[in-house]
């Protein structure tokens, strides 16, 4: 977020909106490691000694990942946030630092930037995240006949070298396992997307405020062989996964746990909860593995609830199939959401 020394801060509309940002990021934009924060060219921060430095960046975009018809944008911005996090977690780290970059029509109202900076502030505080600069422009003007709004979060995070969690280290024999319950965030949008029924006010706040698992993610740091988060949907996840392991998979659909909130909407609605748990995308649980020899310390960390987690299948040598509830495996194709499809 630039300013400049030779020209009254006001005097442009941009920095006005800069202005208006630090105020409501207030004391959270300065934090120790920080060196340089909002204000100049770039920020600088210095890492903890002996960390790596974990980097993730995602994008949520008007009419295609949010409409404003459903969501605030307090909602939006503790989204965006929440889904960087996210990746953080899943590989064991610990979310530092953020950089904000907005595009925007030139005529969107001030008050809904500092409703969005609420609530990424919001999520970055649960998440002991430090806004530490960022970017805004001005969408082109055919994009901003379709809405033309988004905001794209740069977040870094730490971890130690061995707490690091990759995709890549499951092997065969590992326990598959999850996190909480799947399915809910798809079926929430799906409400929001007819009618936005308060009656299943669960399953909307799960598609609009994720949960974060930065504690779950840390915990199993030394103890998963490979981890990922789920944000296109367990099946696709899970095959990003199993091809950067070589391995394959077996889930047990009995085991994916479907919450009874999710599968009373099913009831009302004559569908199977269990696509939505395959394929739904965008709750993001975290999905991981772990090695016969530390269930026990696995099993630990469940009975003392600093992680809840259930075991869903095994990873095998090749394949991605499921047992039903009759017994008999099925091999499947995923069927979660691809931006470029």
């Amino acid at each position: 977020m630039p300013s400049s020394s030779g020209i009254p801060i006001r005097s442009t509309c941009e920095f006005k909106r800069i202005e208006d940002i630090q105020r409501v990021l207030g004391a959270t934009a300065k934090a120790p490691g920080v060196r340089l924060s909002i204000g100049d060219d770039a920020a600088a921060i210095a890492p903890s000694q002996g960390c790596l430095l974990l980097l993730t960046t995602d994008s949520l975009v008007e009419n295609v990942h949010f409409s404003r018809s459903y969501m605030t944008f307090r909602q939006i911005g503790y989204k965006a946030m929440a889904v960087n996090v996210s990746d953080i977690a899943a590989m064991g780290g610990v979310p530092r630092y953020a950089l904000i970059a907005l595009s925007m029509k030139k005529k969107e109202p001030a008050g809904n930037i500092s409703r969005l900076y609420q609530g990424l502030n919001r999520c970055a505080q649960a998440s002991g995240v430090y806004i530490i600069g960022g970017n805004i422009t001005a969408s082109s003007p055919s994009h901003a006949d379709e809405g033309g709004f988004s905001v794209c979060v740069m977040l870094v995070g730490e971890t130690t070298p061995y707490q690091m969690v990759r995709r890549n280290g499951a092997r065969v024999g590992d326990i598959l396992y999850v996190t909480g319950t799947l399915g809910e965030a798809a079926a929430g949008l799906e409400i929001l997307k007819r009618s936005g029924s308060p009656r299943f006010s669960k399953l909307i706040n799960r598609h609009k405020v994720p949960t974060l698992r930065i504690r779950e993610g840390r915990a199993l740091s030394t103890i998963a062989s490979a981890m990922t988060d789920i944000s296109d949907g367990l099946l696709s996840d899970l095959t990003h996964l199993i091809q950067a392991s070589g391995v394959g998979a077996q889930l047990v659909s009995d085991h994916i746990p479907i919450s009874p909130t999710l599968k009373h909407y099913c009831r009302e609605t004559g569908n199977d909860p269990l696509p939505y748990a395959l394929n739904g995308g965008e709750d993001y649980e975290l999905l991981f593995t772990v090695p016969e020899k530390k269930i026990n310390k696995l099993e630990a960390l469940i009975a003392g609830r600093v992680v809840a987690a259930c075991p869903i299948g095994t990873i095998t040598s090749k394949g991605l199939r499921v047992q039903g509830a009759s017994g008999r495996t099925v091999s499947v194709t995923p069927k979660g959401y691809d931006h470029l499809k």
